[in-house]
């Protein structure tokens, strides 16, 4: 692998001492740490400079000397807590002077490790990072995966009465049709065809929303993602699957010019983006819909943003549109299953992602969601 490519380990080192922030550069530089990951070292002399630096970037490892000249490990580990978006990262004291007392403070208050300068060796502080970084690497995930089975648990509570309800209706709709054409075996040709049709009518939109129940239960929760998935393919693709419908609604589709790779399922990203156009394109407003997918990059992360001119979100259900069967107004008459949606979070979320919804400058909703790309 060319030097440049090699996966990062982004260290902070804080320390108030020029001396001891380049020993510990030296011990963790040079040489991949046993995740396998060269270390990206940032410095800072202060807890104030530390949190800028943590307001730039989030490291993925801290390592902060318990007394700094404006304030101590400890209340370092108190006061980081609101610069963080998520959790804060794996915490490293380190000290001259250590007591029990202080090692047991700062382990309480979210420190992963606590070592003495006296006792720092390179294969010391080597190791307290590796153990620290996989530890917050397990606790992250179990963090997720507690979060999915509430999901999950909460889905499966509402699933059954939900689906009995919105397959009532259909039901309901063919079988009144079907006792009349019964009932009535005169009934004039024309309004024989009229009835059938509009029991074809009930039977797709059963058959609408099956599939939507079918393809939001294929989105496995265990499988691995690995692939190198380039959005410009994914993008490609989309756009020719959904050339009728965008034709249909008179839409004009705008594709970035050029996208990163992307970790990921190929064929999960473009139901992804089907399901967010077809969103579009069914809740367009008065104006020919416009809809434009633009994608860039931030610290870790790629954000996919897929924004549209149409009827927009209220503020209130931003958030609950992403549940299983929830529709803003089903009072409009506009078809929908309420699952696409849902099953666009649980893609993303199968991505290590995140998915949210903001309204359009320009009248309609953006709905944003984060990717890893392939070199970090």
């Amino acid at each position: 692998m060319s030097e440049g490519t090699e996966p990062m380990l982004d260290i902070l080192i804080v320390d108030d001492s020029p001396a001891d922030r380049e020993m510990l550069r030296r011990c963790l530089e040079n040489a991949p740490l046993r995740c396998g990951k060269i270390a990206r070292i940032r410095e800072a002399s202060s807890g104030s400079e530390a949190l800028d630096a943590c307001q730039v970037g989030q490291p993925d490892c801290m390592i902060i000397d318990y007394r700094l000249p404006d304030i101590t490990g400890l209340d370092f580990l108190r006061d980081m807590s609101p610069y963080m978006p998520n959790q804060h990262p794996p915490v490293i004291v380190v000290t001259g002077n250590g007591s029990e007392a202080v090692a047991a403070d700062t382990v309480r208050l979210g420190a992963t490790d606590y070592l003495t300068k006296d006792r720092l060796t390179r294969n010391s502080i080597r190791r307290s990072v590796d153990t620290a970084v996989e530890r917050f690497r397990i606790q992250r995930q179990l963090r997720r995966y507690h979060a999915a089975l509430e999901r999950s648990n909460a889905d499966l509570t509402n699933f059954a009465a939900r689906l009995a309800h919105d397959l009532r209706n259909p039901i309901n709709f063919v079988k009144g049709y079907s006792e009349m054409l019964q009932l009535n075996p005169d009934m004039p040709p024309d309004k024989r065809y009229e009835y059938l049709g509009n029991i074809t009518e009930g039977l797709d939109r059963m058959d609408r929303m099956l599939h939507a129940l079918y393809q939001f239960s294929t989105v496995k929760q265990d499988k691995a993602l690995a692939g190198c998935v380039p959005l410009d393919g994914v993008f490609s693709d989309v756009r020719k699957l959904m050339a009728d419908r965008i034709e249909e609604a008179g839409a004009e589709l705008v594709l970035p010019e050029a996208a990163p790779a992307v970790i990921g399922d190929h064929g999960l990203l473009l139901l992804l983006l089907q399901n967010l156009i077809g969103n579009s394109l069914k809740y367009r407003g008065e104006a020919p819909p416009r809809i434009r997918i633009a994608v860039r990059e931030r610290e870790h992360q790629v954000i996919v943003a897929v924004a549209d001119n149409g009827r927009g979100v209220p503020e209130e259900h931003r958030e609950r549109i992403f549940e299983m069967f929830h529709r803003v107004d089903p009072e409009r008459g506009i078809e929908g299953s309420g699952i696409g949606l849902a099953t666009c979070r649980r893609i993303v979320e199968r991505h290590d992602g995140s998915i949210w919804c903001e309204p359009n400058a320009g009248g309609g909703s953006v709905l944003s969601f984060t990717l890893t790309p392939t070199k970090l």
